[in-house]
């Protein structure tokens, strides 16, 4: 079978599910598989369905294999999980995060890229396994950028064997991290000895009037930190705009800006020439950017809902999120007129 994928979820949990097995959860809410033990749902006890939590959202590689491992990857097992179940009527199986279960009137998994793939596979009942695997240690396996090589290993492998019996599902799983004797390393990029690594220059603090309260204001000068005005409009958002955001996230790319840039690659040229100059292809940028963007969502989202911080200092994060787009915005502008 193909893989691995590489999986984003910000619900740290995977999935593995024939589509025709959750039909019924089309018209349910779609946290309807949250609030208790993933082996308490019906669908996971009786061996249908397999829900995964991971231990920690992120992006990671995610394979599925029939029978067994494959030598390379039973190398690098470092745990493993068993007794859940898979039952196939369609002959294809969703393998990917948990976002893209059914609910809320979402049926089929669309195709959309970094959530998860449809498989082929026969119909019929399995017994499913999955594997942790120990692989980010090596830095053969990143690139310059610390992003992980197309023929990084897999961090969690799916194996399916026929079954003729509903598996005996276990009580309670183990995060998927915990198998691993130690979270995620990163590797570490060589810098030659005559380049010197300067630190940035720290960002002035904004000056102005601020609209909070005068006990707020104080407050938020005691934790260090500054009271700035939101802009006017943020976002202007018009029809036409909305529809474009749709139109990108069911084709999995960027309508505007364009998806493609004329420009092969970007040069990085510091002004100080003790410094080393980098390169990045355009293609890369674009996908470092939409990843960008991707996380400041999550984080916009986490602030606005975190009640542990007041008007002010949501207020005062907003604007720099804001900058963060907008400099986005600019890098592919500036790009895509060269």
């Amino acid at each position: 079978m193909p893989g691995p994928i590489a999986v984003t979820t910000d619900l740290a949990t995977l999935v593995a599910f024939d589509p025709a097995a959750l039909k019924h959860r089309v018209r349910a809410k779609d946290d309807w598989w949250r609030g208790g033990s993933p082996t308490a749902l019906p669908e996971v006890a009786e061996g249908q369905v397999a829900l995964l939590p991971i231990g920690d959202e992120g992006t990671y590689r995610v394979a599925l294999r029939e029978g067994a491992l494959e030598p390379d990857e039973a190398a690098r097992a470092r745990g493993k999980v068993e007794g859940l179940g898979l039952t196939v009527t369609s002959g294809q199986v969703f393998v990917g995060a948990a976002e893209r279960l059914p609910g809320d009137g979402r049926d089929h998994p669309a195709p959309i890229p970094g959530t998860g793939a449809l498989w082929p596979l026969e119909p019929g009942r399995y017994a499913l396994t999955v594997w942790a695997l120990e692989w980010r240690d090596d830095a053969s396996f990143f690139d310059e950028d610390n992003e992980p090589l197309p023929t990084a290993p897999s961090d969690f492998v799916l194996v399916v064997t026929p079954a003729a019996e509903p598996p005996d599902v276990p009580f309670e799983l183990p995060p998927l991290l915990d198998l691993l004797p130690r979270r995620e390393a990163k590797a570490s990029a060589t810098v030659p000895r005559h380049v010197v690594k300067r630190r940035s220059a720290p960002e002035p603090t904004p000056r102005g009037r601020s609209s909070a309260p005068a006990p707020a204001r104080e407050g938020l000068r005691a934790r260090g930190r500054s009271c700035t005005r939101p802009p006017d409009e943020r976002a202007p958002l018009t029809r036409e705009r909305a529809a474009a955001a749709f139109r990108e996230v069911l084709a999995g790319r960027w309508l505007h800006p364009p998806a493609r840039l004329d420009a092969a690659a970007v040069v990085l040229r510091p002004r100080d020439r003790t410094l080393l100059a980098h390169e990045v292809r355009t293609d890369q940028l674009l996908e470092k950017v939409t990843r960008v963007r991707e996380h400041m969502r999550v984080l916009e989202a986490k602030v606005n809902t975190d009640e542990r911080l007041t008007v002010e200092e949501i207020v005062d994060i907003e604007v720099r999120i804001t900058g963060v787009y907008t400099a986005l915005d600019d890098l592919i502008e500036l790009v895509a007129r060269a």
